[in-house]
This record gives C-alpha cells, sequence and structure tokens, in this order.
C-alpha cells in the first residue's frame, strides 16, 4: 500500500483497542509494497484479532478478489491458557461494520492449534501470528504459517521478544531452528518478520534502501542495523539509548509527526 494511503488508514482505526504501533503498520505496508512490485498475490490469515486493529489494517491492504481470514477463541475464553489478549467478537464485529462497512471476513471462531491448512487453505502472501503466547501455542501458529504461506509470501509475529511473553521468545527460536529454509529478515516495532530464504534478497534489498525507510515514516528517531540471530543476518529497528529521554526538540518532532504536519 502506498505510504500515505496507509498512514491514512492506520490513522482511521487508532481509536480501536488494541495493540499495533503506526510504526508496524507502516514497516508491513513496506513489505505490502515490495509484493506489489514483484506481483506477489495471495490472500491474507491473522491469528488473535482482540478488537479488530491490525485486522482491519491488513483487510485496506487486499487487492482485487484477495480475501482475509482470521482466527480467535473470543467467548472460548476459557481456552485461553496463557491469557494474552481477550478477543470480543462484538466489538470486532462493529468494528468491521464501523470501519469497512461489512462482516465479510471470514472468522475461524476455534483454536489456531486446531487449525489445518485443509482447512483454511493455503497460498497466503502475509500471516500474521499473534494467538497463544505460550510456548506451545505460538510454535503450532508458526509451524502452521509455514505451511500455509507462499514460498515468497511472510510471516509476522507478533511481541517476539518481551520480557513478559518468554514462551513467543522460545518459540521463535525453536522454530528458527527447525526451519533451516526461513530466515529472519527484521525485526521492530514489536515484530519479527521471517521469510524463505529464496526471497530473502528481494525483501532485505527493499529495506536496506534508506529512502524507502524514509518514506515508510521509519528513519529518525529509529535507527536501522544489522545483527546476528541463529547464524542469520537479521535486520533491526530500534530507538538510540540517547533518544529514550527525548529531548524537547525530539518532543516536538513526535507531536508534529502524529499530526501529519511535515
Amino acid at each position: 500500500m502506498e505510504q500515505q494511503t496507509a498512514r491514512k488508514k492506520y490513522r482511521e482505526l487508532s481509536r480501536i483497542d488494541g495493540w499495533f504501533a503506526e510504526e508496524a503498520a507502516m514497516l508491513i505496508s513496506l513489505l505490502d509494497t515490495v509484493q506489489r512490485h514483484n506481483q506477489i498475490k495471495g490472500d491474507l490469515f491473522e491469528v488473535g484479532v482482540h478488537h479488530g486493529k491490525s485486522t482491519l489494517f491488513f483487510y485496506h491492504l487486499l487487492v482485487g478478489s484477495e480475501q482475509l481470514r482470521v482466527c480467535d477463541l473470543f467467548g472460548n475464553q476459557g481456552d485461553n491458557v496463557s491469557l494474552s489478549g481477550s478477543g470480543d467478537k462484538q466489538k470486532f464485529l462493529a468494528n468491521c461494520a464501523r470501519y469497512i462497512g461489512d462482516n465479510s471476513i471470514k472468522i475461524f471462531e476455534k483454536l489456531s492449534s486446531e487449525l489445518t491448512v485443509q482447512e483454511i487453505g493455503a497460498g497466503y502472501r502475509m500471516f500474521h501470528v499473534d494467538g497463544g503466547h505460550s510456548f506451545e501455542e505460538a510454535l503450532a501458529d508458526l509451524e502452521l504459517a509455514a505451511q500455509a504461506i507462499r514460498e515468497d509470501g511472510i510471516i509476522i509475529l507478533d511481541d517476539p521478544f518481551r520480557s513478559e511473553w518468554p514462551g513467543v521468545t522460545e518459540a521463535a527460536i525453536e522454530f528458527l531452528k527447525n526451519s533451516p529454509q526461513v530466515s529472519p529478515l527484521v525485526v521492530g516495532f514489536n515484530k519479527l518478520i521471517l521469510v524463505n530464504h529464496t526471497c530473502f534478497d528481494m525483501y532485505s534489498t527493499a529495506l536496506d534502501d534508506q529512502s524507502n525507510r524514509t518514506k515508510h515514516g521509519l528513519g529518525f528517531p529509529w535507527a536501522y542495523k544489522k545483527m546476528a540471530l541463529v547464524g542469520k543476518d537479521l535486520r533491526c529497528f530500534y530507538m538510540p539509548t540517547s533518544l529514550q529521554n527525548p529531548s524537547l526538540k525530539l518532543r516536538i518532532y513526535s507531536f508534529l509527526k502524529r499530526w501529519g504536519v511535515k
């Protein structure tokens, strides 16, 4: 999605309760642009929707006959063993009606561990994993995603290195060790992006282009570097230590950026 449109759509959804940063949306928008430039088409899938903040952003990435499918326990919170999120189906459906005018998104209301590729289909170009946060739950979702995406698609993992969710970190490392064909591409804004090694260069070249990052609002104050993870070349977005206690100048810049002033 073109960056101005992506930013506009994200800000239209800003009142929806959830944990989906604008920078994460813009990173996904950049990767969506790479897919579009390379004629990569396919459906999108999301595990864990809460009230639909990220879901409805993904909806706006759809082109033509592409579809968005989601999975969430919603009212079956007794099965939410890791207590990660608490999706509300009525709020989700109300947000769908409010922001996209219909409830056409296909919902699998069940444990994601019970999903199969035969049930949800394959050929996805994006698969967002934000469901159960235990090791077992996250690993099962990653393994499902790996089976369901196109070879040139991407897996987006939420909460990859949060101290309160160590199971997700353990699952990411275990998955990467057991999946030599998958490479960690980039981490930042509470997302870890994974891709097949055959298309790594296509995505990494776009990310390494500073003009692309700046265009998508991922330049200053964010720093960018490459570091090794499980023997692979990972791109990292991060806030430099010197900027973690922002100066007045940075606070003014952030305020103007938030309100779209250039």
